[in-house]
């Protein structure tokens, strides 16, 4: 931007004469520089009690010219459940029971990355995940900086008794049981009765005792054992060789990754 300032006039000049006059150039000031980003999540609309619920956070850089720095991810679960793990497509991510935060460096212009967020509830009701993000830059469209995903937990696996997130030792009645451990390394003995038990994520140990017994070991190193009965034990987890499935005495019937152990199993 040019301006011009004319000087004070001296006598014998025309006001309309323009010698002597001063010009000098303004720089303007350029606007800050900012990049939309942008954040989508995905989950499912229901999710049992004895599963997991797997939320899938979208980062997009909508800038078309300037390159997202410094992002970073804040998500944040409600209700009753726990976070269980993040895994990040770049960078590093922390967990809480409740949160994940993530540090995912830069994106290019144009360019995006997920997060996916594996959560576990522990009764029924509803979980509420969202998530956030930021990065170094202004962002000029702060609207779309947050998003959020719902889910119902429903009890279609008709749990009758229920663990926690963390180690437990559970025993079943003299009835007919469903034992939902949930995660943890748990220890679970279902007793008298037909039962049936899902061990969840985790390194557990599952005895079915008497009665005909279905025993499904989940993600993780499962021990899992028949005992009386004719029972169904189940240790697939797409893990060669990290479970061992017991059938026990009974005509029982076994479902195993390739390289598990298997005892007494047809």
């Amino acid at each position: 931007m040019i301006r011009t300032r004319r000087p004070r006039t001296k006598a014998g000049r025309s006001l309309g004469d323009d010698r002597g006059l001063v010009r000098y150039q303004v720089a303007a000031t350029p606007p800050p520089t900012g990049v939309d980003l942008s954040v989508t999540k995905t989950g499912p609309a229901t999710v049992s009690l004895g599963d997991q619920a797997t939320y899938t956070v979208t980062v997009t850089n909508k800038s078309t010219t300037t390159a997202a720095t410094g992002i970073t991810l804040s998500d944040t679960l409600t209700g009753p459940g726990t976070v269980l793990s993040a895994t990040p497509g770049q960078g590093t991510c922390t967990i809480t029971s409740t949160s994940a935060n993530c540090a995912l460096g830069s994106l290019a212009a144009g360019a995006s990355t997920t997060v996916k967020v594996v959560a576990e509830p522990r009764a029924t009701g509803t979980l509420s995940d969202k998530a956030t993000v930021t990065a170094t830059q202004t962002d000029p469209v702060p609207a779309n900086n947050s998003a959020t995903a719902t889910s119902t937990v429903n009890n279609a696996h008709g749990c009758t008794i229920t663990g926690t997130s963390g180690a437990d030792t559970l025993t079943g009645g003299w009835g007919n049981d469903v034992i939902c451990a949930l995660s943890g390394n748990d220890t679970v003995r279902a007793s008298y009765g037909s039962d049936t038990v899902y061990g969840g994520p985790g390194n557990d140990n599952i005895d079915g005792g008497f009665d005909n017994d279905t025993l499904i070991g989940g993600p993780g190193n499962d021990t899992l054992t028949g005992y009386f009965g004719n029972d169904r034990l189940d240790t697939v987890d797409n893990v060669s060789g990290n479970d061992t499935a017991n059938g026990g005495l009974g005509t029982d019937t076994c479902t195993t990754d390739p390289g598990d152990g298997r005892v007494s199993c047809p």
